[in-house]
């Protein structure tokens, strides 16, 4: 009896290794506090857009209040046409949408050049900027080259040749069966 129980147990109840316990599920797009999040000030001074807002229309990110990596709020200061369009700190709404937000490091007059960590390091946000285009560059490149160009033509192959040339017996139509 202590045996099929044991069975029984071992069958409704999984077993998790370590390995899948700590193994993080990545999401394939972000929102914007995951973005954000792991820039010093998690994103203060940033320009921020969604991606279907006409160009010069993006907000100023004043304020982040983070409840964890992935969660949060976000206030900053709307831009339209490049100038403000209100002097009020506003929320940001849809923040924890995904898909939806760009940002943008390289802007003097909004992000600083040189950022201090708590480390003690220094770090340059132009240049990080600088390596991710890069980086997207390099990944679209290799995208493309590695695209299906369709079938390869093997007429000019010597093996295909031999293949089709090859005599075919009768006229194609099998005999019949015997009973």
């Amino acid at each position: 009896m202590e045996e099929a129980r044991k069975l029984l147990y071992e069958k409704a109840i999984k077993k998790f290794t370590m390995q899948e316990i700590t193994k993080h599920r990545t999401a394939k797009s972000k929102n914007l506090v995951e973005m954000l999040s792991r820039y010093p000030g998690y994103g203060v001074g940033f320009k921020v857009q969604r991606k279907w807002w006409p160009a010069g229309t993006f907000m100023h990110v004043k304020r982040v209040h983070l409840f964890s990596p992935r969660y949060g709020q976000m206030w900053g200061v709307m831009y339209k046409d490049n100038e403000i369009a209100g002097n009020k700190v506003e929320k940001i709404t849809e923040a924890l949408k995904r898909d939806e937000w760009s940002y943008e490091l390289s802007d003097a007059s909004f992000t600083e050049h040189q950022v201090t960590l708590d480390n003690g390091l220094t770090m340059d946000l132009q240049r990080t900027q600088q390596l991710f285009n890069e980086k997207k560059e390099f990944l679209a490149q290799r995208k493309k080259q590695m695209q299906w160009l369709g079938e390869p033509d093997l007429e000019d192959e010597p093996w295909a040749k031999a293949k089709k040339e090859v005599p075919v017996k009768g006229k194609g139509k099998a005999p019949p069966k015997k009973k």
